[in-house]
C-alpha cells in the first residue's frame, strides 16, 4: 500500500501500471496474484517439494476431534 497508495484496495489491479495504480477501479485478480507469488518464490529461491505432508500433518493436533 505504501507505494500506490488506493484509497481503496490493498491489491490494486496493475492494469495502468504501477504509476497510476491509485487511478484503478478494481482489485488484483488471481492471474495478478498468481504472477506476483510467483515471483516472490523465485526471489526467495523456493523449490517444489516433491514429498508433500499428508494431510493429517497440515492440521493443528488439537483439531482432530477425538475424544
Amino acid at each position: 500500500w505504501a507505494t500506490h497508495k488506493h484509497p481503496r484496495f490493498l491489491f490494486p489491479s496493475r492494469k495502468r501500471g504501477l504509476k497510476n495504480a491509485h487511478l484503478v477501479d478494481l482489485p488484483l485478480d488471481r492471474g495478478g496474484i498468481q504472477t506476483a507469488m510467483q515471483a516472490v518464490v523465485k526471489q526467495l529461491g523456493i523449490k517444489k517439494n516433491l514429498m508433500p505432508l499428508p494431510a493429517s500433518q497440515l492440521c493443528h493436533p488439537y483439531a482432530g476431534g477425538r475424544g
